[in-house]
């Protein structure tokens, strides 16, 4: 299979999933994405959040959501047009009530797939994108 229909079936797997800030906000879908492709967890380090706020504390304690990636990931951010089908991507949204503003998705060629606050995934233009982080398949 190629990466943007493995990409194309996971995220179907994904669409049935509640949001939840303690199991399935944008956070979550990003790394487990991470997870599926690599084996790899990169948020296993940070601690159990169970809401908006506690969400807002830790990327605020950690210089924001960009800095929260790059420590995750182990890399620092490539530019927004240089992604590739897979890659991790950082948009500037609209604030939500909760007060957050930023959301982590995944590129999938012009677009961005995000989960939105009430847990639908969106496809969004990557001319929003603000920054990326490489995703490696692991060799098969």
């Amino acid at each position: 299979m190629t990466l943007a229909a493995d990409l194309a079936s996971w995220i179907g797997d994904r669409t049935a999933r509640p949001f939840d800030w303690a199991s399935n906000h944008c956070g979550h879908f990003a790394a487990a994405w991470v997870l599926e492709c690599t084996g790899f967890d990169p948020f296993r380090r940070l601690p159990p959040l169970t809401n908006a706020r506690s969400v807002r504390r830790l990327v605020h304690n950690l210089g924001g959501l960009a800095n929260v990636c790059t420590r995750a990931l182990g890399q620092a951010p490539i530019a927004a047009t240089l992604a590739q089908t897979g890659d991790l991507v950082l948009i500037q949204v609209p604030p939500t009530p909760d007060g957050v503003g930023e959301a982590l998705g995944i590129c999938s060629g012009r677009q961005a797939i995000f989960m939105e606050a009430g847990g639908v995934v969106c496809f969004l233009d990557m001319a929003l994108a603000r920054c990326a982080w490489r995703v490696q398949r692991a060799a098969a």
